[in-house]
């Protein structure tokens, strides 16, 4: 977001847009409401070394045009950063499993003899909503997909997926939870 004043021809360099929070990230502004503390945070423990790497960050990305600018590092999607900069963050680390959505919700449905096409039909049955959940639970905790994913796939929206995936983890953890999928 901090460079789109330079993808739009509008600046060369972010910090001399003065309509962007950018500044104040690198300390040249002060915005009361504005808490920049935590993002800054997840790069660097003291406050000029993350203010560094943001700068480092943002600038890396200058130049980065076409469809892929805002694709994630291959193993670690949620950053926007090469090689160099995922090895600076303190990220959990887990490996990615090799199973895709479909064949997670497969191997789902075959544990509860359920049709995957049952947990996409509309409808409320408890049971299909459970099974989302197990299905939800496992995709994230084996970074298969997203929330959003699993909504796309179950035709289901968020906030609703989110509310059965809660339920499930405070209620039956023992009788759904337990992951028998190797990620290999």
């Amino acid at each position: 977001i901090h460079l789109n004043p330079v993808r739009a021809n509008m600046v060369s360099d972010p910090a001399t847009y003065p309509f962007s929070s950018h500044r104040a990230y690198l300390g040249l502004d002060v915005s009361p409401w504005l808490t920049t503390d935590f993002a800054l945070s997840l790069l660097a423990r003291e406050l000029t070394r993350a203010r560094d790497a943001y700068r480092f960050f943002v600038q890396a990305g200058i130049g980065i045009t076409g469809e892929n600018w805002l694709t994630g590092h291959p193993e670690e999607p949620r950053v926007l950063g090469d090689d160099r900069f995922l090895a600076g963050l303190r990220l959990e680390r887990r490996l990615r499993c090799r199973l895709t959505l479909t064949e997670l919700v497969d191997q789902v449905c075959r544990e509860h003899s359920t049709e995957p096409a049952d947990l996409a039909a509309p409808g409320r049955l408890r049971h299909h909503a459970r099974l989302r959940a197990v299905v939800l639970d496992r995709a994230l905790r084996l970074r298969i997909a997203t929330l959003s994913d699993v909504a796309r796939h179950f035709h289901r929206s968020t906030p609703g997926l989110s509310r059965s995936l809660q339920h499930y983890r405070s209620t039956e953890p023992l009788l759904f939870g337990g992951s028998s999928i190797d990620p290999e």
